[in-house]
């Protein structure tokens, strides 16, 4: 995670160069495999139920990962500029990487109370519809 990560309550932020601690394993690009954890590429961690596709993003036990131009509010807890989030959120990076009910695919999408997505450029998932007034404009015209 990034140098200039902050720490929340149930999340451990830690740099790339730091050791393991609970109850989340964050492992560098050099560091060997813990469990449940899989390292899926040289920068990219996840843990045992979470899929990490962001290739600069970390996360913890259920975390999802949202990237740095996400806004989160009430539930979400915001770690650093790469966006490293507790337990009950969701991935929503700039790449569009999905969570289990959320599907972002905009790099500019805002989340809301409960994950919904309210950016103009935001797709709309599984059980999260997108309301925004310029995506339903769109969604007419199409």
């Amino acid at each position: 995670m990034s140098n200039t990560s902050h720490m929340g309550e149930s999340d451990r932020v830690r740099s790339n160069t730091s050791h393991i601690g609970e109850p989340d394993r964050v492992m560098s690009n050099t560091s060997h495999m813990g469990e449940p954890y899989r390292v899926k590429n040289h920068t990219s961690h996840m843990s045992a139920s979470d899929r990490v596709r962001s290739r600069t993003s970390h996360m913890g036990e259920s975390d999802r990962v949202r990237s740095h131009t996400s806004h989160m509010s009430e539930s979400d807890r915001v770690r650093s500029h790469t966006s490293h989030m507790g337990e009950s959120d969701r991935v929503k990076s700039h790449t569009s990487h999905m969570g289990e009910s959320d599907r972002v695919r905009s790099h500019t999408s805002h989340m809301g109370k409960s994950d919904k997505v309210r950016s103009h450029t935001s797709h709309m998932g599984e059980s999260d519809r997108v309301w925004d007034h310029i995506a339903i404009w769109v969604s007419l015209i199409e």
